[in-house]
C-alpha cells in the first residue's frame, strides 16, 4: 500500500462469475446427464460397483433382445446402455444402424417409421463425437416436432446456427420453446431467450433446462433477483442436478448472499451429497466470502486433490490459482514463490482466465507485465468483456500507461459498474493518473451511494472531491473515520490543503509518513512526491511563500532503486512529465 493509500485498486477477488455460466444444451435427451451432472448419493466404492453391476445387465438384456429382434428400437436401447458403460466404439456402431433403420420408410409415408429411435441414435452419436452422421442422415428427412429439435441440436453442435433456426420454423411446443431460447441465449439475444423459455416454462413447468437457461438469461439482463428465483426453483426442480446447485450457488455469492448460501450447502451436506472437487471449491469459496481464510485454504487444498484425482485439469488448475494467491494474501508464502507457482500454472494450461487473474493480481513490477500480456494474448475469447477490460487496465498500471490505464479502468468500470473494484481502479486512473478529475468524481459519487462502508472507496473518492473543489465535502467524509489509519489521514491532510488549511494540511502529511514508513520504507519518498505534486495542482506553491511551504513539507529522501520498476511510482512519475515537473519531485 501506498502513502496514500489510493493506488491499491484491485484487491483479491472471486474469481468465479456467472456470466461464465453456458446455457444447457436444451432438447438433450436425459441419458446425458445422468453420469455428467448428478451428485452421487454416496461415497461407498461399492455402490459404483454395484451401479456398474447393473447398467452390464441392462446391455446384456439389450443385447439379447437384438439377438431376438434387430430393429432400430432395440438397437437404440442398446446404444444407451452401451454409453452408459462407455463403449463408445460398440454404442456408435449400434446408433448408426438404429438410426438408419428408423429413418427407413413406410409405404407410401414419407415420415420416419421410428421418430423415437432416430432421436435416441442421434443423441448417442453425438455424444460421442459423430454429430455430422446424424446430421448427414436427418437432413433430407421429414421431421416431427421432437425430431426437428433433435436436428436443430445437431446442426448447433456443427455451427450452424441459421439452419437450426430453419429447422424450427413453423413448430410449436415446449421443447421448441426451449430450443430457440437456448439458441438466442447461445447468441447472447438474451431478450428473446427470456421470452421463449418463459413460454417453454409455463407451457412445462418441470423443464429444468429451460429455467436454468431462463436463469442466466435474466442474469445477464441485470434481473438478478428474478434470476436467483428461476435458479432456486430450477434446483428444487432437479435436485440432483450438479450444475444447477452450483449456479444456485454462484448466483447467491455474486449477490454476497452469503447466509443463503451457506444455508444451501447445508441442505445439500444433508442429502448425503458425494464432495466431489466442485463442490468442495464452492464450500471454500463460500468460507473465503464469510471471511474464514484459514478454513478456505484447508477447503482448496482439498479441492486441488480431489480435481486431480478427478482428472480435471481445469478446476485443479483454477483451484491451486486461488490458493496461491491467497497465502501470499495471507503470509504464508512471498510474492515470489507465488508468482512462480502461477507462472508455472499459466505454461500448463493457457486457456484458464481464473490462473490469469491470479497473476494479474500478484504483479506488481514493470518487469512483470510482459508475461502477463502473453497470457492475455493466448487467452482470446475465453473470458468475459469485464475481465477482458480489466487486464488492460492492469497491463497499462504495471507499464506506467496512465491514459491507457485511464481509458481501460473507465471501460471496465462501465462493463462491471457493480464490482467495488472496477470502481476503485476508475477513480485513480482517471483522477490521479489522467487528472480528468470531473469524470473521476462522477465514478467517486456513485462510488459512495454503493459501497459507503469501503474504506479504500472512502479514501480515493474523497481524494478526487478535494482535487476538484470539494474539500469541505471531502473532510466530512474522513474524519469519522480517520483515527488509526494513516491513509486516510494523509488523504485528509490532502483536503485540508485543498481547503486552504495549509499548517494542519502539512502537519497530517508528517504524522501520516511517520507512520507508513514503518509499513514500507518507500512510502516515504511516494508520500513526498504525492505530497509535491499536490502542492502544484492546487497553486499553494504560487500562494504561500517558498520558505514557509519548504518549512512544512516532508524533508526529501531518495527514492527507492526499484522505483522505475513499480506502478506507484510510475503514474506519478508519468503526470510530473506530462507537466515538465522536475523528477524526483519535492518541496
Amino acid at each position: 500500500m501506498s502513502g496514500l493509500g489510493v493506488l491499491e485498486e484491485i484487491r483479491p477477488v472471486d474469481q468465479k462469475t456467472p456470466e461464465l455460466v453456458s446455457p444447457w444444451r436444451a432438447g438433450s435427451h436425459p441419458m446425458h446427464r445422468t453420469a455428467e451432472r448428478a451428485f452421487g448419493i454416496s461415497a461407498h466404492e461399492s455402490l459404483a460397483a454395484l451401479r456398474r453391476v447393473d447398467a452390464e445387465r441392462s446391455r446384456d438384456r439389450a443385447l439379447r433382445l437384438v439377438e431376438g429382434c434387430r430393429t432400430s428400437t432395440t438397437l437404440a436401447a442398446l446404444a444407451q446402455t452401451q454409453i452408459a458403460l462407455d463403449e463408445v466404439d460398440a454404442a456408435v456402431a449400434a446408433a448408426r444402424e438404429a438410426l438408419d433403420l428408423s429413418l427407413q420408410r413406410r409405404h407410401g409415408d414419407t415420415d420416419p417409421s421410428d421418430a423415437a429411435s432416430a432421436r435416441i441414435a442421434a443423441e448417442v452419436l453425438l455424444r460421442c463425437g459423430h454429430a455430422e452422421y446424424a446430421y448427414d442422415a436427418l437432413r433430407g428427412a421429414r421431421l416431427s416436432d421432437a425430431l426437428s429439435v433433435t436436428f436443430a441440436l445437431l446442426a448447433s453442435s456443427m455451427g450452424e446456427i441459421a439452419e437450426a433456426e430453419d429447422a424450427l420454423v413453423g413448430r410449436s411446443g415446449p421443447l421448441v420453446a426451449s430450443f430457440r431460447g437456448y439458441l438466442h441465449a447461445q447468441s447472447g439475444n438474451w431478450q428473446s431467450a427470456v421470452g421463449d423459455l418463459r413460454h417453454a416454462v409455463n407451457e412445462a413447468p418441470e423443464d429444468v433446462d429451460s429455467l436454468f437457461n431462463l436463469s442466466i438469461s435474466l442474469w445477464h439482463l441485470g434481473a438478478k433477483k428474478k434470476a436467483t428465483r428461476a435458479a432456486l426453483r430450477a434446483t428444487r426442480t432437479a435436485p440432483g442436478r450438479k450444475d444447477i446447485s452450483l449456479h444456485y450457488l454462484e448466483l447467491l455469492l455474486a449477490q454476497g448472499d452469503i447466509a443463503r448460501a451457506t444455508a444451501e450447502m447445508a441442505s445439500l451436506d444433508a442429502s448425503g451429497v458425494v464432495e466431489d472437487g466442485s463442490l468442495l471449491e464452492m464450500r471454500a469459496r463460500i468460507a473465503l466470502a464469510a471471511g474464514e481464510k484459514a478454513r478456505a485454504v484447508s477447503l482448496l487444498e482439498q479441492a486441488a486433490t480431489a480435481a486431480r484425482r478427478e482428472g480435471d485439469e481445469a478446476l485443479e488448475g483454477t483451484v491451486q490459482a486461488n490458493l496461491s494467491v491467497l497465502k501470499y494474501e495471507m503470509g504464508r508464502i512471498s510474492r515470489g514463490v507465488a508468482l512462480d507457482r502461477l507462472s508455472g500454472l499459466l505454461s500448463k494450461i493457457t486457456d484458464n482466465d481464473a490462473i490469469v487473474l491470479s497473476y494479474a493480481q500478484v504483479a506488481q513490477l514493470r518487469s512483470e507485465a510482459p508475461k502477463l500480456r502473453q497470457a492475455v494474448s493466448r487467452l482470446g475469447d475465453n473470458t468475459t468483456p469485464p475481465r477482458r477490460a480489466y487486464f488492460k487496465h492492469r497491463i497499462a498500471v504495471l507499464e506506467g500507461e496512465n491514459d491507457a490505464a485511464g481509458y481501460a479502468a473507465e471501460e471496465w468500470f462501465e462493463l462491471e459498474p457493480e464490482n467495488v473494484m472496477s470502481a476503485a481502479a476508475a477513480v485513480v486512473s482517471i483522477g490521479i493518473g489522467q487528472e480528468r478529475w470531473d469524470d473521476a468524481v462522477k465514478v467517486a459519487e456513485y462510488a459512495l451511494s454503493h459501497f459507503p462502508h469501503d474504506s479504500l472507496l472512502l479514501n480515493n473518492s474523497a481524494y478526487v472531491l478535494a482535487m476538484s473543489g470539494r474539500a469541505e465535502e471531502a473532510i466530512r467524509l474522513l474524519e469519522p473515520a480517520v483515527e488509526g489509519n494513516h491513509v486516510l489521514s494523509a488523504t485528509l491532510g490532502l483536503a485540508y490543503l485543498a481547503h486552504g488549511d495549509l499548517h494542519r494540511g502539512m502537519r497530517l502529511y508528517r504524522e501520516a509518513a511517520d507512520k507508513a514508513e514503518k509499513v514500507d520504507p518507500a512510502s516515504r519518498s511516494l508520500m513526498t512526491a504525492y505530497q509535491a505534486l499536490i502542492v502544484r495542482e492546487l497553486g499553494i506553491d504560487k500562494t504561500h511563500p517558498a520558505e514557509i511551504v519548504s518549512a512544512l513539507a516532508l524533508v526529501p529522501v531518495d527514492l527507492p532503486e526499484d522505483w522505475n520498476e513499480r506502478s506507484d511510482f510510475l503514474r506519478i512519475y508519468n503526470v510530473c512529465r506530462k507537466h515538465n515537473y522536475k523528477w524526483p519531485l519535492s518541496l
